[in-house]
C-alpha cells in the first residue's frame, strides 16, 4: 500500500527549498531548482544525473556559488560510473571552455579543482 503525502500547492513546493537553512541534506531536481533560486544556504551539491549542457551546469552551480555564500568553498560532486555520464560531463566542460575562449566569460565548470 502506498503512502500518499497531502497535496501541496505548486507555488509552495517551489518556495520550500529557499526556506532551508542548509543544515540538512535535501534532494532537488534541476528542473525545479536549477534556475531563479538563491541556494547559498548550501555549499555542497551531488549530481546523480548530470546534465550534458554546459549552460545547465552553470545555472545549477551558480545557485550555490554566488554572492552571499558563507562557506569558503563550494563542493560539486557527480557520479561518473558509466561511459555516458563521463561523456556528458566532458561535453559540458568542453562547451564551457568554448564559451570562455570565445566570449571571455569565466565559467564555473572550468575553474573547478578535480580530486
Amino acid at each position: 500500500m502506498a503512502v500518499h503525502e497531502p497535496k501541496v500547492p505548486a507555488l509552495e513546493r517551489l518556495s520550500t527549498i529557499i526556506r532551508e537553512s542548509g543544515k540538512r541534506s535535501v534532494v532537488a531536481s534541476l528542473r525545479a531548482h536549477g534556475t531563479g533560486k538563491n541556494l547559498t544556504a548550501f555549499s555542497r551539491m551531488l549530481f546523480g544525473n548530470p546534465p550534458a549542457d554546459g549552460a545547465a551546469w552553470e545555472q545549477a552551480i551558480g545557485r550555490i556559488h554566488r554572492q552571499g555564500q558563507l562557506a569558503d568553498e563550494c563542493e560539486v560532486e557527480l557520479y561518473q560510473h558509466t561511459d555516458e555520464l563521463i561523456d556528458a560531463f566532458r561535453k559540458a566542460r568542453d562547451f564551457a571552455r568554448f564559451i570562455e575562449e570565445t566570449e571571455g566569460t569565466r565559467q564555473k565548470l572550468c575553474f573547478a579543482a578535480y580530486n
